[in-house]
Parts: structure tokens; C-alpha cells; sequence
């Protein structure tokens, strides 16, 4: 999909949007970051860092199959997004997704090691090597 050019007024548009976004964020109210994302993101030509910063205002409302479609937009765009990784392992642990939250955070931590992470990390990698020991048992019959 070719992608289109701004013109500058949309350029100026789209930056005061995700302006006021950063700013109902900072003011905690995260319904009107999402939406003023989204506003941004309709603009067009969206970048990696706007499909996860709104896929992070996703997670914390407890939307984590919407997270996780943000965050394959922004990976679609940018394969190498820490962030991306890191907000769609989140969102694919609350969903207990083990394995795929597993994968995700684990890159995420290779791509940009993030200290915060090292608890989720190891939860999650303590659920999915039970699960996984579990069906290597069930084939092994």
C-alpha cells in the first residue's frame, strides 16, 4: 500500500492532535488520548510510534484484542518496534495467551532491554515453560 504524502496543513493537524493527545494522557483522562490517537491515526500516513502509543492507551483500558491489532499495524511498518512487541505481550498475557505473550516479551527485551519488563517477563515465561512442559509430556505418549 503506497503511502500518501501530507500536505503541510495535515503535517500541522495531525501534530496538534497528538499534542492534545499527550496532554489528555498527562491529564489522565485516557478515553480522549485514545480518541484524539485515533483522530491522528484517520489523518493518514501513521507512523509505528502512533499505531503503539495508541495501542498503549488500548492495553490500559483493558482492550488487549484491540492492543494487539495496533501493535501488528505498528510492526507491519516497523518489524523492529520494542514498544510494539512489548504492549502486544502484554496484551496477549491478559488474554493468557502464554506462548505468544512469551515470544513477544522476549523480543521486546532483546530489542530494547527494559527493566520494568524483567517481572512480567519472568511470570510470563513461568506460565508458558509449565504449559509447554505439559505438551511436550501429552506428545510424548
Amino acid at each position: 500500500m503506497p503511502v500518501q504524502e501530507l500536505t503541510d496543513d495535515q503535517l500541522d493537524k495531525q501534530g496538534e492532535i497528538k499534542q492534545a493527545a499527550v496532554e489528555a494522557l498527562e491529564g489522565g483522562d485516557l478515553h480522549k488520548a485514545l480518541d484524539k490517537y485515533t483522530e491522528a491515526i484517520k489523518i493518514g500516513n501513521v507512523s509505528a510510534m502512533m499505531y503503539a502509543k495508541r495501542a498503549e492507551m488500548l492495553v490500559k483500558l483493558k482492550r488487549p484484542c484491540a492492543c494487539i491489532a495496533d501493535c501488528e499495524a505498528a510492526l507491519e511498518i516497523n518489524p523492529d518496534s520494542a514498544k510494539a512487541y512489548k504492549l502486544r505481550g502484554k496484551a496477549h498475557r491478559k488474554l493468557g495467551h502464554w506462548e505468544e505473550a512469551h515470544k513477544d516479551i522476549t523480543v521486546a527485551q532483546k530489542l530494547d532491554f527494559d527493566d520494568d519488563m524483567c517481572d512480567v517477563e519472568a511470570f510470563v515465561s513461568k506460565r508458558w515453560k509449565k504449559i509447554s512442559e505439559r505438551q511436550n509430556r501429552v506428545r510424548a505418549r
